[in-house]
């Protein structure tokens, strides 16, 4: 890289985390905003938990919602049925892989792109107690929908927006 510049110039590059899996949970908008940062602590603790367990860490807080990020689409997908089934109505979970860009900003790492931007359609066409499950997690391993199919899940829609994905609602 050359500096055609009179002036230094400082430049930080960083690299797209390599095929990170995603999961982003919700919660419905509170009805007093008074309540919304306990929400949100509360939240983040119960995806912190089930993203733990499962080799996942929190990333991003993002509105009501959270953003973890897992190496494994399996372990990304047992997450989230371990937090829709602890949650129920509480909660609903889009799971979806992809390259996440990351930058800094504010001393903190920020993720954002298309992998960020798809999982959040897939949870917009999701209901309350439902996971989404993405058709590239599908690809990435096909265990992953095992691990749903397994649990107390039953196929309710497949959805189409950025990414294809397959909604699964708790049973009752």
């Amino acid at each position: 890289m050359v500096n055609d510049l009179d002036q230094d110039v400082v430049v930080r590059l960083e690299r797209a985390a390599d095929r990170m899996d995603v999961v982003t949970a919700s919660r419905y908008r509170a009805s007093d905003d008074r309540n919304v940062h306990a929400e949100l602590v509360a939240l983040q603790r119960e995806v912190s938990d089930a993203a733990e367990i499962e080799g996942g860490a929190i990333v991003k807080l993002q509105l009501e919602g959270v953003l973890a990020v897992f190496t494994d689409p399996v372990a990304a997908t047992r997450a989230a049925i371990r937090l829709v089934t602890s949650m129920g109505v509480r909660a609903k979970v889009a799971v979806h892989t992809g390259t996440a860009m990351l930058t800094t900003i504010n001393q903190r790492l920020d993720y954002f792109g298309r992998t960020v931007h798809a999982t959040s359609q897939l949870l917009a066409e999701t209901a309350a107690a439902e996971i989404a499950v993405s058709e590239d997690i599908q690809r990435a391993d096909p265990r992953a929908l095992d691990a749903v199919r397994e649990a107390p899940f039953e196929l309710v829609a497949i959805v189409q927006r950025t990414a294809i994905g397959l909604r699964y609602r708790l049973r009752d």
